[in-house]
């Protein structure tokens, strides 16, 4: 009885399943256009629009482009679109010193560099921008999205930059990328985009899709094998109001390059688009449609910096997400980053780093931290605490009996002297108020900058000496 029921069941889900691949092919019999070359070996036509598997000496590759594509923004496709609620108030991106797109919120000495373009720079105008050109006819298939959601890739740069539709995501992502990535980034902050403008819009074209599989056993000459197919498809996209015509008449991609204008993809939309079907499937599984990616969406090219309205840094803990006269301080880094709020970057500081310690140890200045921040997705990695010690009740000689670790080490007190023995080890000197490890130092510094800056007190003369 229950082998009957297990039968049925898988039955079932055949039927549900080949239902769903008759669907997929009637459609893929409508948007084809032509097709030639090596189709039975290269590229057959079968339910799941799966490529054969390779031999040992092949190798495959697969390029798209589309064929004279217009942008249509008054069909009925775009007005859905746009009364759907898909577009979100804004979009964040995630970012610290080594991400893999230029920003001019980083040092110009850790951007981004690849062999293919040696003279990248990044533009006056942009706040973000890829590393690879965006050019509508190249870049807008699957092949170059998929390469997007491929992380640690060098060759064929992006073209494209990513975002998150809520910021909870993007504060997710910053934790990862300051707790667990094994990039690691000590420098973190968030960049809010302005979404006021975009309107929906759709790509209309053919598209071309070349396979090559290229045959090499040894002492034989290479063996080239192709199949192409062209479809018709559309695809779902947004594009900012400055390229858009006021009768919302079609434009061509060279029109839209001209105008400047930013154009952003919804990789929810995209799934649900005919990129997925009229296109082959190569890996094991389906990159374009992994669940992990829902809320992303995709800058094409670059973003201005006109468009980003607030940068909130991100300290290993918390979301700094209004600036106030606190020193913001990366809390994990054992460098003294600092973030600037006239500059909104981060810079090495050792004295101001040392008296945000001084503060947060000292000061009694902590603010509040509100309910939203101690949400799971905001609440970061928990902070050392210091070490208790409790005092000795031996009655002799009170140096001797006072535990070394209750006695007077504040360097920011104005009467004390530092030790020999501390200034013989400043080669590998440490954050005194926090007691964490770190760049050298020298002991002076140590005294004078966090007095200096807060105007608490005068040091004394032996000390600056």
């Amino acid at each position: 009885m229950v082998s009957a029921v297990i039968g049925t069941q898988a039955e079932h889900q055949a039927t549900v399943l080949s239902a769903q691949q008759l669907v997929d092919q009637t459609r893929l019999g409508k948007l084809r256009v032509s097709a030639y070359g090596n189709i039975a070996e290269v590229w057959p036509d079968n339910a799941e629009n799966v490529l054969p598997e390779l031999h040992k000496h092949q190798t495959r590759e697969i390029v798209s482009k589309l064929l004279n594509p217009v942008i249509t923004f008054d069909q009925t496709d775009e007005r859905v679109r746009a009364n759907s609620g898909r577009l979100p108030s804004s979009i964040h991106r995630t970012y610290y010193e080594t991400s893999q797109t230029l920003c001019c919120y980083v040092g110009i000495d850790t951007h981004p560099k690849h062999r293919e373009f040696p003279d990248l720079k990044i533009s006056e105008e942009n706040g973000f921008q890829s590393i690879g050109s965006f050019v509508l006819e190249d870049d807008l298939t699957r092949e170059r999205i998929e390469r997007q959601l491929s992380w640690n890739k060098k060759i064929e740069p992006t073209s494209y930059i990513s975002g998150f539709d809520d910021l909870s995501h993007a504060i997710r992502r910053a934790g990862f990328h300051y707790e667990d990535s094994k990039r690691i980034g000590m420098c973190v902050s968030i960049a809010r985009i302005s979404t006021d403008g975009l309107i929906a819009g759709t790509v209309r074209s053919q598209m071309s899709t070349t396979v090559t599989v290229k045959t090499k056993f040894p002492h034989h000459e290479e063996e080239i094998e192709q199949a192409t197919k062209i479809h018709n498809i559309i695809t779902p996209v947004w594009i900012r109001n400055t390229a858009v015509p006021d009768d919302l008449s079609a434009i061509t991609s060279q029109q839209l390059a001209a105008s400047g204008a930013d154009m952003w993809l919804s990789i929810t939309e995209i799934r649900a688009s005919d990129m997925k079907i009229i296109l082959p499937k190569v890996h094991t599984y389906d990159r374009i449609c992994a669940k992990g990616h829902a809320y992303e969406w995709l800058a094409c090219g670059s973003i201005a910096k006109s468009l980003i309205t607030r940068v909130m840094p991100w300290d290993g803990v918390r979301l700094h997400r209004d600036p106030d006269v606190r020193i913001i301080r990366s809390i994990d880094s054992p460098n003294p980053w600092i973030f600037d709020q006239n500059t909104l970057m981060w810079r090495l500081d050792p004295r101001l780093y040392r008296t945000a310690c001084f503060l947060e140890t000292y000061g009694k200045n902590k603010r509040m931290i509100s309910d939203e921040e101690r949400d799971p997705y905001h609440q970061g990695p928990s902070q050392k605490r210091r070490k208790t010690v409790i005092i000795s009740t031996y009655k002799g000689d009170k140096a001797k009996s006072t535990p070394k670790a209750k006695r007077n080490h504040n360097p920011y007190a104005p009467d004390y002297t530092p030790d020999t023995s501390e200034l013989a080890n400043s080669a590998t000197g440490c954050c005194s108020a926090c007691g964490q490890q770190k760049a050298p130092v020298s002991f002076n510094e140590e005294i004078d900058g966090p007095l200096s800056y807060l105007d608490l007190a005068m040091p004394s003369k032996t000390a600056r000496d």
